[in-house]
């Protein structure tokens, strides 16, 4: 209770005592029981991460001797990524100084644990782009200055392509995500950063704990953010859509079988045939309608009675010939 941090600045060690506690209340230890050996060994990690929070100094602006045309060029950098353990999201400030050298800064990030009921490794990534956004939307209404350019980036190429792809395709929840996603973003503000050098990993891994030097790429950005647009990661040709939560299409397939009750070999012209079929169905409709209605019952054939049996022997006929077509055509 005595940690604050409202800006998520020591985000990438405190997020290791929220998954711990997670895992201590999934566990069922009770407050006056001891915990077990691996919670015991988790414990002793994050406490010997702690000590280095001590050695934390941050300047309260975020560049040194910045002037009011320093952020004429400012970017926003939104890095996002997921665990099975946590997901999380950080932004980055991105200037040209006088000397026409580039510099990075730490603004905000924001981590949650993953739901104690199993999410998966993509929807989880997909949770850290909304909360990416969500981020971006906080730090853009807490500053007057304004951005130039927003880049997101993130090492799940499953994330990238449902954002890329056809939202409405997929489960809920992936639709509502993307679709929240792509209401407050645009589509080729997204790329792709290899897990290596996504500094959002720090947070969501454990490894050898973050390194909180100031010039560390924790509060400085990654390495790549110095340099030249043309020298960032390369975008690998990622897919724009993925069969991941595909919505599930259920189809339903009536077949409609069709019996003759004419013998056609009996009749040599068409004329006779095409008279008989429309006694028949005369016959099958005085049937279904109410027996002591039979004022046509024998009156010649009407021309609308002989269309009828047209149609109907022309049924019979495809039904036979072409079975299997029809088949298909309705599936």
């Amino acid at each position: 209770m005595s940690l604050f941090d409202p800006l998520g600045l020591l985000a990438c060690v405190l997020v290791h005592g929220k998954i711990m506690m997670q895992d201590i209340w999934r566990s069922g230890i009770q407050w006056d029981e001891h915990i077990n050996d691996k919670i015991h060994e988790t414990w002793q990690r994050w406490i010997d991460l702690l000590e280095h929070v001590n050695e934390v100094r941050l300047p309260r602006c975020y560049f040194r001797n910045a002037s009011a045309d320093l952020y004429n060029s400012l970017e926003a950098h939104v890095f996002v990524d997921a665990s099975e353990a946590a997901y999380y999201a950080v932004v980055y400030f991105r200037v040209f100084n006088s000397d026409g050298m580039v510099e990075c800064a730490l603004v905000s990030a924001k981590t949650k644990v993953a739901p104690l009921k199993y999410v998966s490794i993509p929807r989880l990534e997909l949770m850290a782009a909304v909360i990416g956004i969500r981020l971006l939307s906080f730090v853009r209404e807490s500053h007057t200055v304004q951005f130039n350019r927003c880049v997101y980036w993130s090492d799940s190429e499953v994330t990238l392509a449902w954002i890329r792809s056809e939202h409405r395709r997929y489960r809920p929840f992936v639709a509502c995500r993307v679709g929240e996603i792509l209401s407050a973003t645009n589509v080729k503000d997204w790329r792709y950063v290899p897990s290596k050098l996504n500094v959002a990993d720090d947070a969501t891994k454990w490894g050898e704990g973050p390194r909180l030097e100031e010039s560390g790429r924790w509060f400085s950005g990654p390495p790549f953010l110095l340099l030249p647009e043309e020298k960032w990661p390369k975008q690998k040709k990622l897919f724009d859509s993925t069969d991941e939560d595909l919505r599930a299409c259920y189809l339903h397939q009536a077949v409609q079988i069709l019996h003759n009750p004419i013998n056609f070999e009996r009749f040599s012209k068409w004329n006779r045939l095409q008279r008989t079929t429309a006694y028949v169905i005369r016959f099958v409709n005085f049937l279904k309608r109410n027996k002591s209605d039979a004022s046509n019952r024998g009156a010649g054939l009407a021309q609308e009675e002989l269309q009828a049996a047209e149609v109907l022997l022309w049924k019979l006929a495809q039904s036979e010939a072409y079975c299997d077509e029809q088949n298909v055509a309705c599936g």
